[in-house]
Order: structure tokens, then C-alpha cells, then sequence
């Protein structure tokens, strides 16, 4: 195809030493040629600076900014700041993608003007592929369209995330779109104000991105009772969506229940005592019941099991929860 349209590639950079050549390699092999990588190193300690500067004196493509660390927020709406092509992507960089991702969804794009690309990704852990997410189909979606399939996206896609998205940064600069500056949950917000103001979509089921679920440090491997309410944040984003849209929140109820589950998961795979274990997750529920989180869920919305997990957590019943938890998470 016609490579004359440059792409932005927006990457935050945060002590990955390790896995950052993998992520530059995956990169420099895309058979899209026409873009700008911009690295943002907010305030890396462990010798990623110094990679990425080794890097940007061999590739002219390759942009640097060193600064003070301020969070992956921060980070990348500097780089939306900074970018200049007619599209934008978002990668991690402990993660790597397909050598065509570039050039088959900004062919769709290009073909079907739509202002996002969905595509499939690989939940990827100790080299092996965990699960696999992607669209059903490749089709355009319009208006109405969007928020009639949008439980569907949903149920097949990871809708948090940027990474599985080709954005038009047009689109974006023209309806003020930009990152809250939260540590956890910036991607979702961001998010959710793409979809109150995307007119055409496009889905494409073919799966070019590697996200790495297992990396130390990462912020969806690890606990910090405060993010609770970065989530909080996050679930009235989405009621707010879904209610400007006058839509069924029952997708939205569930998906609050599964966010629940995957605290506790986090909180059992901390080396503590089963004492230490049972004072946090009342700690944790505490949390969750003083700031009104699980109020305004219905339970007839829920699934069946979730249904069982929420009324252990509503009626603080811990040592249940625990054997619920346990029987729940242990094929992971």
C-alpha cells in the first residue's frame, strides 16, 4: 500500500530494561516504514535511558524525551502532544506486536475512514499465549451502530485499553480528548470519552499485538488499596457512557464484579499469613462499602457466579469469600 501517510507510535517508557529490545525490534520489523516512535522514559532507573539513547542514534525515526517521573498518564499525553502523524498508536513498552500491524489497519482506515481501528491481542505469560481477544468480524460500524454492538466489543475485546486501537489523531485533537492524570484507569477514561464522540468504527478480527501479563511492576500485577478509587473513577465513566446512551449498565455491573475478583486474586497471591490475608480483605471491602462502590449494582443483572461473589462481599462473610475466591481462581 501507499506508505506516503506517517504514523505515530507513542510508547512510555519505565524501568523495562528487559523487555524494551523485544518491543524497539517488534518496531523496527514492521513493514510499515513511514512513522515516528516517540519514547517517553519517565524517569527510568535501571538503564532504560540509555538503551533508548543507543537506539535513537541509529534510527532517525526514533524521538527521545527524558523526564522526571510523573506517571504513565503524564507520559503519554506528552507524546500525544509531541506526535504529528495522520494516525496514532499506543504501545507498552514491555510488549511487542505483529510485523503488519501498521500497515493492515491503516489500510481499514484508510479504507473505511473510520476514526478507530479495533483489532485482536494476545494475553501472553511465561512466552505462552494465555487468551486470545479479538472482534468476530471485520465490518464498519456507524452512529447507532457503535452503541447497539458496543456490549458485544465488550464481551470480545479488551474496550480498556489502547493497544488494540488505531486512533485518527484528528479525531482526537478536534473533540479535546486527552489522559486524566490517574496512575490507574487513564487508559479506560480516555477511553470512554473516544466512544461518547466516535461516529465509524471499524473491527478487524486478525490478532497483532503481544501484551505481557507477567512482568513485576507492571500496573495490572500489582495491589495498592488506593486504586480503588481510581476504579471507582472508571465505573461511573462507564455508567456515564452507557446512561448517555440509555443503554443496559448490566455488562458494566458484571464487569465491576470481575474488576472486584481480580483484587482479591492479587491480594491472594501476596506472600502473607491467612491472618494478614483475612484483615485485607476486610480492609479491602471496607473500602469498597464506605465509598458506596457496590450500590448502585443490581443484583438480577449479574451472572450467576457473580451474583454468589457479590453477596459474600456485601455481606462480608470473609472466610466463604476465601474458599469462593480459591475455587474460583485455581486453573490460573
Amino acid at each position: 500500500m501507499n506508505q506516503n501517510i506517517l504514523i505515530s507510535l507513542i510508547i512510555p517508557v519505565y524501568n523495562v530494561k528487559d523487555y524494551l529490545d523485544e518491543c524497539i525490534k517488534s518496531i523496527q520489523s514492521q513493514t510499515y516504514k513511514n512513522f515516528e516512535a516517540i519514547f517517553i522514559d519517565d524517569g527510568s532507573t535501571d538503564g532504560s535511558s540509555s538503551l533508548l539513547d543507543h537506539y535513537i542514534s541509529k534510527d532517525a525515526r526514533f524521538k527521545v524525551y527524558h523526564q522526571e517521573n510523573q506517571g504513565v498518564s503524564k507520559a503519554r499525553q506528552f507524546g500525544l502532544d509531541q506526535a504529528s502523524g495522520k494516525y496514532v498508536f499506543f504501545l507498552d513498552a514491555d510488549d511487542w506486536m505483529h510485523n503488519d500491524l501498521l500497515t493492515e489497519n491503516v489500510k481499514i482506515a484508510e479504507q473505511t475512514q473510520s476514526e478507530v481501528v479495533l483489532f485482536g491481542a494476545n494475553e501472553v505469560q511465561n512466552g505462552k499465549i494465555l487468551k486470545e481477544r479479538s472482534p468476530n468480524t471485520r465490518q464498519t460500524y456507524t452512529g447507532k451502530e457503535i452503541v447497539n454492538q458496543f456490549n458485544h466489543f465488550i464481551h470480545e475485546n479488551n474496550m480498556n485499553c489502547l493497544w488494540n486501537k488505531l486512533y485518527l489523531l484528528s479525531f482526537l485533537k478536534e473533540n479535546n480528548i486527552y489522559f486524566p492524570n490517574l496512575k490507574v484507569g487513564e487508559d479506560a477514561l480516555f477511553n470512554i470519552e473516544v466512544y461518547k464522540k466516535l461516529n465509524r468504527l471499524t473491527t478487524n478480527p486478525k490478532k497483532y499485538y503481544y501484551y505481557r501479563m507477567d512482568r513485576d511492576g507492571s500496573a495490572m500485577n500489582s495491589f495498592r488499596f488506593e486504586r480503588i478509587y481510581e476504579v471507582i473513577a472508571v465505573r461511573n465513566g462507564y455508567y456515564s457512557l452507557f446512561s448517555s446512551w440509555e443503554a443496559d449498565v448490566s455488562v458494566t455491573n458484571n464487569d465491576t464484579i470481575d474488576l472486584l475478583a481480580r483484587y482479591f486474586k492479587q491480594l491472594f497471591l501476596l506472600k502473607m499469613s491467612v491472618n494478614e490475608y483475612l484483615l485485607s480483605c476486610k480492609k479491602l471491602i471496607k473500602l469498597m462499602t464506605d465509598s458506596q462502590f457496590l450500590k448502585p449494582i443490581m443484583l438480577r443483572q449479574l451472572s450467576f457466579m457473580n451474583k454468589i461473589y457479590y453477596l459474600l462481599i456485601k455481606l462480608r462473610i470473609i472466610y466463604i469469600l476465601k474458599i469462593f475466591f480459591i475455587t474460583r481462581f485455581k486453573r490460573d
